[in-house]
């Protein structure tokens, strides 16, 4: 009986273990090659679109816009933006993103009252501003006062809707009623004249004037003839 011999692989096999070993030697490098990158610092890496979209948008800044605030009138009063804590008094300022809407409120202090906004706003206390551009609101203070009720007349002039006196108003718009009067067409008749004749002035009657005499001078008596002596 002949005796075996080393076994080889069978000939089909090779190709598979050649195949095998190239595999196994095409890894080593590429283990070999990120060790290496490894070694030096962190492997470069492409950006997504995503990473490349936020670095645009951290670059572009969002326009910021001016609003200012002011309080005019002889009134006194307040102006804030909603969700600010500064309270103006005078005119300030407010930077605010463009194209964002503030809401602003006026008040009025005690003995005033609100009256009005000015500019970019409304007419009420509490109103809303588009911020597309720098924009200014002005608000308007006036003294409060007691309103005075008018005084009208009870006449059965002025409640019936006729313009008694022909002066172009009527009852109680009429100056006559609300003065307490009444709306009587004897307003249009002027007062009587008085046409009597003065009679013309007395010229004052002067005295005459005094006439004094001038003083009557009496001579003096002729002195007495001499004594004659007998012898």
């Amino acid at each position: 009986m002949a005796s075996k011999g080393p076994s080889f692989p069978n000939d089909s096999t090779i190709p598979l273990l050649v195949a095998f070993a190239l595999a196994l030697a095409f890894l080593g490098v590429v283990v070999a090659i990120g060790l290496s990158d490894g070694a030096d610092g962190a492997p470069a890496t492409a950006k997504t679109s995503t990473e490349s979209l936020a670095d645009t948008t951290e670059i572009i800044e969002t326009p910021r816009v001016t609003l200012t605030l002011d309080v005019v009138g002889e009134g006194r009063g307040t102006v804030r933006v909603a969700g600010e804590p500064r309270v103006c008094r005078e005119q300030c300022r407010f930077q605010h993103d463009r194209d964002t809407s503030v809401t602003i409120i006026a008040r009025a202090a005690e003995g005033s009252k609100f009256v009005t906004w000015t500019g970019g706003c409304g007419g009420e206390r509490i109103c809303t501003v588009l911020l597309d551009r720098s924009q200014a609101a002005t608000a308007l203070f006036s003294l409060k006062t007691e309103p005075v009720e008018p005084v009208t007349s009870t006449g059965p002039d002025c409640d019936d809707k006729i313009d008694n006196d022909a002066d172009g108003t009527i009852d109680i718009e009429d100056e006559e009623c609300l003065l307490g009067e009444t709306e009587s067409p004897a307003d249009l008749v002027e007062p009587p004249r008085d046409e009597t004749v003065a009679p013309p002035p007395v010229a004052p009657v002067v005295p005459p004037p005094v006439v004094v005499p001038p003083p009557v001078v009496v001579p003096p008596p002729p002195p007495p003839p001499p004594a004659v002596i007998p012898p």
